[in-house]
């Protein structure tokens, strides 16, 4: 890859021409036949979004990155305070320290275009000194052969209409969630609270997680020992995956806790985070159902208005920035996707690699044909494509689980067969396993309750749920308390399970729960 001029770049468009060439093979006109037993099908694509982490955006589109003038592909007038160019601008139209939409102006596909081949064509004619000035201002870096400056993609795509940012890597990622959680607790030190991790660490330990989600993590990542090494990087360390799990879990702390025994500018730090928080949760709940993108946007600019009271734009970073286009994806595209299930992918090469030591050009080949050879192995398998509700994987139910499940339903023993799993898939993108805490779609209302097997009777999916009653609920938060009881299992459609929920135990036996935004 470093042996190319545009790097990967150059391959990033190589790939593009496979499925899109001007007098060959085109996705966009020619389509491609597929050919089944009871019937063909012709399928037509075009490219209708490149989802990507900011380092990707600087290798593919050649922009300046994070760290430039002009940090942002999309915006044509803005620039960071520090580079002194907006200070220079005699127009009035350059700006920086954005936190409202309307305040930028939006880059064309076109006017990106034009100004990479105005670059390369400055190439010859200015000095190194000169040119680099030139790729500041423009925020754009020159190579030869670099994806932008290919005329024969202009009719393919339009760069600024397919460029994604990725909520994982904004959010999650030494992103906006993991400032604003330092600059949290750092208010409350600063105020005198200097316990403030510990004490949310012995509260997170508490809680009681979906079985997707590893935590044990949990208790570790507010740790006395954690909390200096989040300290010291100015911004909380730690897996995406822990870093979102933990923000519905901190936004019922900062609400209950927090708010109530902080000073004036704790409480402007708290009204921030929550801010934050219900962004975050619109952003998630966009998988699950229709969420408005100028709600969204509303939320977005309110978090930002209270980010900047608090902190001033100086703690503003290029990912804050990033939220405003996210609204901007979802109106496009109606949800928002995100690079969590591409992350997780490096686990596979890694799990070949780890125990390489003679590093060699034959050893790359011998990783990539593992890697090649276990994902072509997964999608052989069968249902590896099947995203419906229902079982994943299955087997005969064992006779004492069969007698269970045929004496909740009400049904005489009979000759039907049954299959159990210990894990379900729910919805297209979530599954939930045995033991795990759901909230259960009822009509217009819902319930809570805790899985005791999933199966498959008649073809159909469907779990045994043991259902818990609603004891009351605590104002102005998504929080619930509920009764666990004695009571007897109820057998439900899986397809009614909204998603699993992590939960609060008490000694009493009873339970507290959070509620997903489309329960509240």
């Amino acid at each position: 890859m470093n042996e190319l001029h545009a790097g990967i770049s150059q391959v990033f468009k190589q790939v593009i021409h496979l499925f899109f060439q001007q007098n060959g093979f085109n996705l966009m006109t020619s389509g491609i036949l597929l050919e089944f037993e009871d019937c063909n099908i012709r399928l037509w694509a075009e490219i209708g979004g490149i989802l990507q982490d900011g380092g990707a955006h600087k290798y593919v589109w050649h922009v300046r990155g994070d760290g430039a003038s002009k940090y942002c592909l999309l915006c044509k007038n803005l620039f960071t305070d520090s580079s002194r160019v907006v200070e220079s601008d005699g127009t009035n139209l350059l700006r920086c320290n954005v936190i409202k939409l309307h305040d930028c102006i939006p880059m064309s596909g076109r006017d990106l275009r034009v100004n990479a081949r105005f670059l390369a064509g400055q190439k010859p004619h200015l000095t190194n000194e000169k040119f680099t000035e030139l790729q500041q201002a423009i925020g754009l870096t020159y190579h030869p052969h670099a994806l932008l400056l290919d005329d024969t993609l202009d009719a393919v795509l339009d760069p600024c209409k397919v460029y994604m940012h990725d909520s994982m890597h904004g959010l999650y990622v030494d992103g906006v969630v993991n400032l604003v959680m330092y600059l949290l607790f750092e208010a409350f030190i600063t105020a005198g609270m200097r316990n403030v991790y510990e004490s949310f660490n012995g509260y997170i330990g508490r809680w009681k997680w979906p079985s997707r989600i590893h935590g044990s993590n949990m208790s570790k990542l507010f740790s006395a020992a954690r909390a200096e090494k989040h300290r010291n990087a100015m911004h909380v360390k730690g897996q995406a995956s822990d870093i979102m799990s933990a923000v519905q879990v901190l936004l019922h702390f900062t609400r209950t806790v927090l708010y109530e025994t902080g000073n004036a500018a704790c409480k402007k730090a708290c009204e921030a985070f929550i801010a934050l928080a219900i962004v975050c949760e619109l952003i998630g709940e966009t998988s699950r159902s229709a969420i408005p993108a100028a709600l969204l946007l509303g939320k977005i600019h309110r978090f930002l208005e209270l980010f900047v009271d608090s902190w001033g734009y100086e703690w503003l970073t290029p990912k804050s920035h990033w939220l405003l286009h996210l609204a901007e994806t979802l109106q496009k595209l109606g949800k928002l996707v995100n690079c969590f299930c591409l992350e997780r992918k490096h686990k596979v090469p890694k799990r070949y690699a780890e125990y390489i030591t003679n590093i060699s050009p034959s050893s790359s080949t011998s990783i990539l044909k593992e890697a090649v050879c276990h994902q072509l192995s997964k999608a052989q398998q069968p249902g590896a494509f099947d995203f419906h509700v229902g079982l994943i994987g299955g087997r005969a139910a064992p006779r004492r689980t069969r007698e269970l499940i045929l004496r909740t339903a009400g049904i005489d023993d009979r000759d039907d067969e049954i299959f159990v799993a210990r894990e379900s898939r729910i919805s297209s993108c979530e599954s939930c396993k045995n033991g795990d805490v759901v909230i259960l779609r009822e009509g217009a209302t819902f319930r809570v309750g805790k899985i005791a097997q999933h199966f498959e009777l008649g073809g159909t999916a469907l779990s045994l749920v043991y259902p818990w009653t609603l004891e009351r609920r605590v104002a102005n938060t998504s929080f619930a308390v509920w009764n666990t009881g004695d009571g007897e299992g109820e057998i439900w459609a899986t397809q009614e399970i909204v998603t699993a929920v992590e939960y609060l135990p008490y000694p009493d036996g009873k339970v507290g729960v959070l509620l997903p935004y489309s329960c509240r």
